[in-house]
């Protein structure tokens, strides 16, 4: 028991020296993202230049597109917010409306909406009509993974948010920007709480709470070879019956 504690000891502390360490890197990386988010915004080229885009450098960047919306190619990729956006939360669907750019498809996130009201979006849901100049952020695609499930083509339903894909099950054809694009939303989106600071606290917090677990449990009397512990005044003994006959421990500790 005591050399699992000092493992444990060692073990949470290593943890939280190498989180304190990796914070730096990770403030350093949302200071970057919040940077390319107040950017200026990059109009888009023309399709036929697509393939000469900076995608890297576009991902979270301000991106300038003008098009004219195709609702009834709209694509509903599931998701679930664990944090609520504004009034929504939980289980639901990004819809993904394909922007036609004059030659060129780019699907663009209109936003968020509950598993329930996802059949009103179905078709995107009020989509302005005519051409659109848009300002969003740009996206980088969402990798698949093994055990991604295949999209549901009947009810144009995806799991990710990789343009391929929803070309492909929207029935898109000519050239895809490989970015999707958030457009922007009324009232925007509430922001999700910071919380890279807590795994380090939480490492450390749990090796204080191992020191104090060993200081108020003791190692037992009969293992020591000595003589069993009195309980306090006041306290009472706890009896253990094993193999070996019964072990007095001290009094357990209380807890405010």
């Amino acid at each position: 028991f005591v050399v699992l504690m000092l493992a444990l000891t060692v073990l949470f502390v290593g943890l939280g020296v190498w989180q304190v360490q990796r914070l730096a890197w990770k403030e350093g990386l949302i200071a970057d993202v919040e940077a390319r988010y107040t950017a200026a915004p990059s109009v888009l080229p023309p399709p036929d230049r697509w393939d000469l885009v900076d995608l890297d450098g576009l991902n979270y960047h301000p991106v300038t597109v003008t098009g004219t919306y195709e609702p009834d190619k709209t694509v509903l990729v599931f998701t679930s917010l664990s944090e609520p956006r504004g009034k929504f939360g939980g289980p639901g669907y990004w819809v993904m409306v394909p922007l036609d750019a004059g030659g060129g498809t780019v699907f663009v996130n209109r936003g968020f909406v509950p598993q329930a009201n996802a059949p009103a979006f179905a078709q995107g849901g009020t989509v302005p009509a005519g051409p659109q100049t848009i300002t969003g952020i740009g996206v980088a695609p969402e990798p698949a993974g093994a055990f991604t499930p295949g999209p549901d083509t009947a009810h144009r339903i995806e799991w990710v948010r990789d343009p391929a894909r929803l070309a492909a099950i929207a029935g898109v054809s000519g050239p895809v920007l490989a970015l999707t694009i958030d457009a922007p939303r009324g009232g925007g989106a509430a922001a999700g709480r910071r919380n890279h600071h807590r795994l380090p606290q939480q490492s450390f917090r749990l090796c204080a709470d191992l020191v104090r677990l060993r200081a108020a449990y003791p190692v037992p009397a009969r293992r020591l070879g000595l003589a069993p512990v009195p309980a306090g005044a006041g306290g009472r003994q706890i009896r253990v019956i094993c193999r070996a006959g019964p072990v007095f421990l001290a009094p357990p500790p209380r807890f405010l």
